[in-house]
């Protein structure tokens, strides 16, 4: 998997899932050395989806291992 770079810094970013106040989900990206120099937000609901639908499926089989 190719590292994405913060295009200020150049720390690898962060990724996280989160979730709205409500209830949303979305997919974060953070500089996780200084938020003000690279944050955004996937709020495309057919992606997210498919995004927490692969990472489940993957620590599924992980732990049937």
């Amino acid at each position: 998997m190719k590292k994405i770079q913060c295009p200020i810094c150049g720390a690898e970013l962060r990724v996280t899932v989160t979730t709205s106040k409500r209830g949303k989900h979305a997919i974060g990206v953070a500089c996780p050395q200084d938020g003000r120099h690279f944050r955004g937000f996937i709020n495309h609901v057919p992606y997210v989806q498919e995004v927490l639908n692969k990472a489940t499926e993957a620590a599924m089989a992980e732990t049937q291992q």
